[in-house]
């Protein structure tokens, strides 16, 4: 009796469309610059969910334009994101849900506030701010793993070097669906460290590859991945202050998928 009664009133919010937002905004293709607005929540929390409501007028409002709102959570999250937000944070204090960031930190916010005001400012002066590099990606599907091919320019006079500003390159797989707020669209993240000096005006290529994401999201699916419906963002980011200070963001894009399929080993 208990489940049927949360499964109606699950479907009685689908119908209402209370706390349902979608995992992004259609991303023009060569959109440059990827704002990437990242919030972490927890299911059950009441000011996650006033926070919904406000992120499905924005995903609306910013619709063709080059914002992506992703949902991780603030128990779980993947890779390092959480990471960058409490490096901004950098307080011993605790603080209140939803923690958000945009720029891998450069802006963030968390706790009750006025969300609408405060979540279009730090989106709007993200959309507003050149980053120092570009960065371009695409993606091709081999067997059941992406293969994402980058290419990082720095476009600042001085060079980057791992010794002071530890840049790093991560690509974000995520489901673009329809989702109960604390639904987690992200799926998997892969990161890699960046050796290599940038050096101005210099592109370096990189290649990064996702596991089998059979295996890793089969229980998450039962089994029936929707390839069709997963997609892929890339950035790159560092500390451009040094160690002591918090990351800022090298360049952001889209990864396209530009194959599907049984590819095994075209490169």
């Amino acid at each position: 009796m208990k489940n049927r009664f949360a499964f109606m009133l699950l479907l009685f919010n689908l119908m209402r469309g209370d706390s349902i937002i979608s995992a992004q905004t259609a991303i023009p293709k060569e959109a440059g610059k990827l704002v990437i607005f990242e919030i972490f929540a927890r299911t059950g929390c009441g000011n996650c969910k006033a926070a919904a409501s406000v992120i499905r007028a924005m995903i609306k409002e910013y619709a063709g334009q080059p914002v992506l709102f992703l949902e991780q959570s603030a128990d779980h999250s993947l890779g390092n994101r959480f990471q960058r937000w409490q490096k901004r944070y950098n307080r011993n204090d605790s603080a209140a849900l939803p923690f958000t960031m945009v720029d891998s930190g450069q802006q963030i916010s968390c706790g009750p506030m006025e969300f609408k005001s405060a979540f279009r400012g730090i989106v709007n002066d993200s959309m507003a701010r050149a980053v120092p590099a570009r960065l371009t990606a695409e993606t091709r599907r081999v067997g059941n793993s992406f293969r994402v091919f980058l290419q990082l320019t720095n476009q600042e006079p001085n060079t980057l070097t791992y010794k002071e500003h530890q840049p790093a390159l991560q690509i974000i797989i995520y489901e673009e669906a329809e989702l109960i707020f604390a639904g987690y669209p992200v799926k998997a993240m892969v990161t890699t460290e960046i050796y290599q000096d940038l050096r101005s005006g210099v592109t370096i290529p990189f290649i990064l590859e996702t596991p089998d994401l059979q295996k890793l999201l089969t229980r998450q699916y039962k089994g029936k991945i929707p390839w069709e419906r997963l997609r892929v963002a890339a950035l790159a980011d560092y500390l451009p202050q040094g160690q002591a200070k918090a990351y800022d963001l090298l360049a952001s894009c889209s990864a396209p998928i530009t194959s599907h399929g049984g590819e095994k080993n075209r490169p």
